[in-house]
């Protein structure tokens, strides 16, 4: 049986940071057989222009990864290219779905619950969204950190009620969440790596700002009185250092001193960054911001293929 991986992001300025990266691609082997969709949401607030260029951005990102797969594999698309053919399984998954299980899967389920929401109603059903092309386009296996377990066990249950309402077996109720161990790769103040906390290190840093996230990742397991010789290498940290290359991470676990746990990050980081934007660079030079959105416009056409063939087993049966 062949397999899906599905993975994306939201079309935001600054292209791909490390947590994408780490829930994205580190560690990801495809088969010759394996179809890669990496899905760019871009509906999102923010003016057609900024979100088209960070689209761009995006995609020549990715194709600049040093990814271990069979060329072809990986497919970015749109969000938006992408709507139109999921709008069956969209309206489907929300006939199904009750405000309260939405809420669960939601990010900001605390603030919705408070009933203190104020995002746009395209915020509020992105998980919605995010099942449908899951589901549409036949995930096996979703790539996010865990922090995105609500969404994948979310689209579980959406194709769990949209199959029985439809006496069909089309949509995956059993897809997989790719793990990490450690399985969070938390920012330097405890908290998911994401812009919103600004706590993030992009793809494209320079070596001073590799430097400085290293020093405040590290030192953020120290108290106010810590002495830095003997800060603790917690489970994060375990897992910056298995982006950054360590090669024996049991090894660096062990060191106490924490200035030299920094000193190996920061020629870790600069490393892989190092190479990402060496390709980044060549990759820039030989496709335009028309060749990646006609790259993108090709590849949903082809996926859009994948989501009719799923919708059309899914409708054979319905009532």
């Amino acid at each position: 049986m062949s397999e899906v991986f599905v993975g994306g992001c939201r079309a935001q300025g600054g292209g791909l940071h490390l947590g994408h990266f780490y829930g994205c691609f580190y560690g990801v082997y495809l088969r010759v057989d394996t179809s890669y969709y990496f899905v760019i949401s871009d509906c999102i607030s923010g003016s057609r222009v900024s979100v088209a260029a960070s689209t761009v951005d995006v995609c020549l990102d990715v194709l600049s990864l040093p990814l271990v797969v069979p060329a072809g594999s990986v497919h970015v698309v749109r969000e938006s290219g992408l709507r139109s053919a999921l709008a069956p399984i969209t309206a489907a998954i929300e006939s199904v779905v009750s405000y309260g299980l939405l809420r669960s899967a939601h990010p900001h389920h605390a603030r919705l619950k408070r009933g203190g929401y104020g995002g746009s109603i395209s915020d509020l059903i992105f998980p919605v969204h995010q099942a449908a092309f899951l589901l549409g386009l036949g995930c096996t296996t979703a790539c996010y950190n865990d922090d995105n377990l609500d969404v994948v066990r979310f689209a579980r249950e959406c194709a769990r009620r949209a199959n029985s309402m439809y006496e069909s077996s089309a949509l995956n109720a059993e897809l997989q969440l790719i793990l990490h161990k450690p399985s969070k790769l938390l920012g330097f103040d405890g908290r998911k790596m994401a812009k919103g906390h600004q706590n993030f290190l992009q793809l494209t840093a320079s070596r001073s700002a590799v430097s400085r996230f290293a020093r405040r990742f590290v030192g953020r397991s120290l108290g106010p009185d810590g002495d830095v010789h003997d800060a603790p290498c917690g489970d994060a940290e375990i897992g910056l250092a298995n982006v950054a290359g360590v090669a024996s991470v049991d090894e660096y676990a062990d060191i106490r001193d924490a200035r030299e746990r920094i000193r190996i990050l920061i020629a870790g980081l600069t490393l892989v960054l190092g190479e990402f934007q060496d390709r980044r660079s060549a990759i820039a030079q030989t496709h335009s911001s028309s060749d990646a959105l006609d790259l993108m416009a090709d590849e949903e056409s082809k996926a859009a293929s994948v989501i009719d063939k799923i919708t059309d087993k899914l409708m054979a049966n319905g009532t």
